[in-house]
């Protein structure tokens, strides 16, 4: 009875082996590929925000009077030329996508982007509506617009951090993986066990 009752107990042991490490396995590998998820969310972060920026610098010269309307939008056109500016909507619906569905925590950093990118396009729909009515000297709007660019680029940089700092964190969970729980620790155990049992 003893020998039946040591056979059964290595092969539940072996099967119980077989179950977990398949499930640490599993938890490992949808570890690594959210690590390429957040790795994958800074570069495009990083991206739309680069792109943005290109789009609203021309605005500081058009506000210090140095060009007119007609030469930002020429700027705008020349910046968007090719696949770039259709590369740049791409990034932001691929960041926006991959927060909801991945990296919900992250969504406050998304929120206080759009809030900042909404702060600056109120400036310029401000100033394109006086700009079309004849009021053309653009220094009264030079430090609102300065000072929203400087809050962007903040919340900017905060959300590529928190993008950072999620693919670390999961870096480093698994260069960290326990060794020992992985199948063949596992059925290392088991032969422990075997030994154990043949003994007695």
């Amino acid at each position: 009875m003893s020998i039946a009752v040591s056979i059964i107990t290595i092969f539940a042991s072996g099967v119980l082996a077989a179950v977990i490490a398949y499930r640490l396995n599993a938890t490992k590998e949808h570890v690594f590929f959210l690590r390429q998820k957040a790795e994958a969310l800074y570069l495009a972060i990083e991206h739309y925000d680069r792109m943005l920026t290109c789009n609203f610098f021309p605005y500081y010269a058009l506000f210090e009077n140095k060009i007119d309307y007609n030469e930002v939008l020429d700027s705008n056109i020349k910046s968007g030329e090719g696949s770039a500016q259709e590369d740049s909507g791409s990034s932001y619906e691929t960041a926006q996508l991959l927060v909801n569905v991945y990296f919900r925590d992250l969504k406050p950093h998304l929120q206080a982007y759009e809030s900042a990118r909404g702060a600056v396009n109120e400036i310029l729909a401000e100033h394109q509506r006086c700009y079309k009515q004849g009021d053309t000297d653009g220094w009264r709007w030079l430090e609102p617009f300065h000072e929203a660019m400087l809050e962007l680029d903040k919340v900017a940089s905060a959300f590529k951090q928190a993008a950072i700092d999620e693919a670390a964190k999961l870096a480093l969970a698994n260069r960290l993986w326990p060794q020992s729980l992985t199948y063949s620790g596992l059925r290392l155990q088991v032969r422990r066990l075997m030994q154990i049992t043949r003994s007695t």
